[in-house]
């Protein structure tokens, strides 16, 4: 039986600010409106290419560290530590 020839890899990087666009707040509402355009077209895309997705999460970090900001009697977190927070929440959504 002939192998089936693989697909080549796509790397589609969508930033934090492709989640939040110029002018928005950031809502998670916002956020997954932003995303129907990207998804289509990467599903669109791994009909021919296997898809790895990655993100960057500069604006929710910022969010955070406003937040610790705001909250002097809330113990601050180090930035590798609000890294991983939004890490996980992006891939929870």
């Amino acid at each position: 039986m002939a192998e089936k020839r693989k697909k080549p890899v796509l790397l589609a990087a969508l930033g934090g600010n492709a989640l939040i666009r110029k002018g928005q707040t950031g809502t998670v509402a916002e956020q997954f409106d932003n995303l129907r355009v990207p998804v289509r077209q990467i599903a669109r895309l791994s009909r021919d290419y296997r898809i790895i997705i990655t993100h960057g999460n500069g604006p929710q970090v910022g969010n955070l560290l406003l937040q610790q900001e705001c909250c002097p009697s809330t113990p601050r977190l180090p930035l590798e530590i609000l890294v991983a927070q939004t890490q996980g929440q992006e891939s929870a959504t």
